[in-house]
């Protein structure tokens, strides 16, 4: 049997992809989000102290795509008689971020000389910072959740275990007892797809503008990433499927809803909407088996083509519309849902349009089993 790698990539390989994913999701959230809000506690139990400001200012971070901004402050207090220089003024680990105007507002109100009260790590009195209330910098955390929710998730799709699932693409048209012409069900629906990306990307640009417009915003460096995978998203996958949903759309009429092994049908095929531009159209039938195993602590699912027919294959050709017989080889397995196995069948039709994503859609049909 033919393996399927075609159409699906191999497990191992998306599990490895997914695991980057999650890894570099736990990486940044441990860094934006864990370990300053793990400081955020522990300053929870530190000791006051009067620090005075030494000076304080506004420090320009300049960048190709515009400049950032940090808090500098210097300040010195007195811990058991020992004095003490102090820098931070809070708990951000994100170090510099646009919003200019509230860094210098902070900054006015610690002019050289005035009194402030501080925070000391009793434990490191080294340690201090001014201000130890949770800011808006834990929510950089949320940078994270994006990748650790694809990792894990994407993990999760592909080492699942998986049982074979019967064919219902076509159940509701292809009844054993109907004798009549049958439409058979698509399995690509454009609205779900676009609505699908549509939701992921307005998300995922409406973190992109929180990163860019809060006041406590994480480092450039992060903010580019992201700021790169919503342009990804956005100007990439979204146009795709949108102008796929432009596509002709394929109709399959069977002459009869009785599909058998050793039987033979009648397909009317057409293409609804401009085929001028295509420039090859494939229909063929597939049989698939599907296997389910334990491989160690997993569990597998491999898929292999062990029937194909090419039915139509036309080359700069009236696209619009054709006839195909579709025959069921007598020497075949009909369709056939276990436990661990799976027989499938569907009719599947390719179309080549140059500068435009293809046509690759499948509809999945019952095959009986064999009568004599």
């Amino acid at each position: 049997m033919e393996p399927l790698s075609r159409t699906e990539a191999p497990p191992r390989f998306l599990a490895i992809f997914f695991a980057i994913f999650a890894l570099a999701g736990v990486l940044s959230g441990g860094g934006l989000c864990v370990a300053p809000a793990t400081a955020v506690w522990s300053a929870r139990s530190w000791a006051s102290a009067e620090c005075t400001i030494t000076s304080s200012w506004v420090e320009t971070h300049a960048a190709d795509d515009g400049d950032t901004y940090s808090i500098e402050v210097r300040y010195r207090y007195a811990w058991d008689g020992v004095e003490h220089d102090g820098q931070r003024y809070d708990l951000s680990t994100t170090g510099s971020s646009s919003g200019l105007s509230g860094k210098e507002a902070v900054v006015a109100s610690l002019p050289e000389g005035v009194v402030v009260p501080c925070w000391v790590d009793p434990a490191e009195p080294s340690n201090a910072v001014l201000d130890r209330d949770p800011g808006l910098f834990l929510l950089w955390g949320l940078f994270a959740l994006p990748f650790i929710a694809i990792g894990f998730g994407g993990m999760f799709w592909v080492l699942r275990p998986r049982k074979a699932r019967p064919v219902t693409g076509a159940s509701a048209t292809t009844t054993p007892s109907e004798d009549g012409p049958i439409e058979l069900s698509r399995t690509y629906h454009p609205l779900l797809e676009i609505v699908g990306v549509l939701i992921f990307a307005s998300i995922w640009d409406a973190v992109c503008t929180f990163m860019v417009v809060a006041e406590d915003g994480p480092p450039l460096l992060f903010t580019g990433i992201f700021l790169l995978a919503g342009a990804g998203v956005t100007f990439g996958a979204l146009p795709y499927v949108v102008l796929r949903a432009f596509n002709p759309r394929p109709r399959l009429v069977l002459d009869s809803g009785r599909i058998g092994v050793g039987s033979t049908v009648q397909v009317l095929w057409t293409l609804d909407g401009n085929t001028s531009r295509m420039k090859h159209l494939v229909i063929r039938l597939e049989g698939l088996e599907k296997a389910t195993y334990k491989r160690g602590t997993k569990t597998v699912t491999d898929t292999s083509v062990f029937h194909t027919d090419k039915l139509v294959d036309i080359e700069d050709g009236d696209f619009n519309q054709g006839l195909a017989s579709v025959q069921i080889p007598v020497n075949t397995m009909h369709s056939f849902t276990g436990d661990h196995n799976a027989v499938e069948w569907q009719l599947v039709v390719e179309g080549d349009i140059p500068r435009w994503p293809d046509i690759a859609e499948s509809f999945p049909i019952t095959v009986r089993p064999f009568r004599a």
